[in-house]
């Protein structure tokens, strides 16, 4: 059987049933495309993953530990998804922790399904799901792994959707589902600053940080539905298909343009 998970570094061992990982979601984990053993946008991902477990003081494991992870899962040819996840580690049941508590390092190995490449040129159809984001305050921001509200939210999409729009707590703009989702008004590109819930990813570290090769400004608002609809051209962006147009949300529809072209191209100068 071809390996597709190790262990703090071995695949001969399962999870401890008493990893608070299980029990608790008391961790935080990164998911990103491995092409030929390299693992792409790769310095983005340990910066947002070390970021994420200082945030919860969890230890983070040392790069040159991850990448060996990765060298020994992942074959030099091919494409495939890799997951890190991190928990706080094993622990007696209870919400309290030993001092000397030591975190757990799984790496698992999915298959890569391309999303169709027709989409790159037609953009995708997103719908406002009823569930909201959960207001975290202190982890507001950080991909923990209590994703709940993210499981209740792909429940409710249609066929027909790409992705899903989710509220915060106050009704407005968060984030997608699966990814971040930038309004252009002009010259100005608005996204969420996650200060009410959500995720703020290493896809969206990188447009932030290159916003201005765009010829953009950044600001960071929570739009309502009424202001996105208002967009100029609206796009959502993560770490496995990089960027799309978004044409349809709900009733209200775009025309394709080019900005989701522009971020692609950040993305690739990054790989």
């Amino acid at each position: 059987m071809t390996k597709n998970f190790l262990i703090n570094g071995s695949s001969e061992k399962g999870l401890n049933p008493f990893d608070r990982g299980l029990a608790y979601g008391d961790g935080v984990f990164r998911t990103f495309l491995v092409k030929n053993g390299c693992p792409l946008l790769w310095m983005h991902h340990f910066s947002k993953l070390s970021h994420d477990l200082n945030t919860i003081n969890i230890p983070s494991p040392k790069e040159n530990l991850l990448l060996k992870d990765i060298s020994l899962l992942f074959p030099s040819s091919g494409s495939f998804v890799g997951k890190i996840i991190i928990t706080r580690g094993v622990s007696e049941r209870g919400y309290s922790y030993p001092d000397n508590i030591k975190p757990s390092r799984i790496l698992l190995k999915s298959k890569y399904n391309r999303i169709p490449k027709t989409l790159y040129e037609t953009g995708v159809t997103l719908e406002v799901c009823n569930t909201r984001v959960s207001n975290d305050h202190d982890i507001n921001g950080i991909k923990h792994l209590s994703r709940f509200d993210n499981v209740k939210a792909k429940l409710e999409l249609s066929l027909s959707a790409f992705d899903g729009i989710m509220l915060d707590q106050e009704g407005l703009i968060n984030e997608c589902i699966t990814s971040s989702i930038f309004c252009r008004y002009g010259d100005i590109l608005i996204t969420s600053n996650h200060s009410r819930g959500g995720v703020y990813g290493a896809t969206k570290a990188i447009v932030a940080s290159k916003v201005k090769q765009l010829g953009l400004k950044m600001k960071y608002l929570n739009l309502s539905l009424k202001e996105l609809k208002k967009a100029d051209e609206i796009v959502i962006t993560n770490s496995l298909f990089g960027a799309l147009q978004v044409t349809k949300i709900n009733n209200s529809s775009w025309k394709v343009f080019d900005l989701s072209k522009k971020i692609n191209c950040l993305f690739n100068e990054e790989n």
